[in-house]
């Protein structure tokens, strides 16, 4: 572990006490699981998102994935937003497979969850898996905290993506 990160971390510990659901706002949350015995890992009541904790601002985590997220940890060229319209109308014919095979995953899905159900795509970047879900005919919409991501995936997927938290 990173020794600044885990100082701002034990720090955030001792000076934030908040440890309500970052979503919902319910405070009746519970620690399921820790890393180095110093990152927690909590599950809200109420809607039951899984979160770390301590947690950032809502500001501090918009900074960082509208900004220094997409330079250090998507590098890999595959996860980013295509650069032309040709690339991008080969990766919606293969199904964005080169960009993330998921076909397992989705297989388990749809065993489990029905034709046209609503689902969110939490965390949905700029949107390939809400458009292979919608092609599967699920009434998906997506979410992800980066605007830029989320603005390619409305204009050049044509999906219905938010970076409005509230929205969702």
């Amino acid at each position: 572990m990173n020794y600044a990160y885990g100082l701002k971390v034990m720090l955030q510990r001792t000076t934030l006490p908040d440890k309500s659901c970052p979503f919902c706002g319910n405070g009746n949350t519970a620690t399921i699981g820790s890393k180095f015995g110093v990152v927690l890992l909590r599950r809200c009541s109420v809607c039951g998102l899984m979160f770390r904790w301590p947690k950032d601002s809502v500001s501090a985590n918009q900074m960082y994935y509208n900004g220094r997220f997409s330079q250090v940890h998507c590098d890999d060229i595959r996860l980013m937003p295509p650069k032309t319209g040709q690339r991008l109308e080969e990766l919606k014919s293969a199904d964005f497979l080169q960009v993330k095979d998921i076909r397992r995953p989705l297989e388990i899905f749809q065993a489990y969850v029905g034709e046209g159900s609503k689902v969110l795509d939490f965390g949905c970047s700029w949107g390939y898996l809400t458009w292979r879900l919608r092609k599967l005919g699920y009434n998906a919409v997506g979410y992800d905290i980066d605007a830029n991501r989320v603005a390619f995936g409305v204009e050049k997927l044509g999906i219905p993506l938010t970076a409005d938290r509230q929205a969702v």
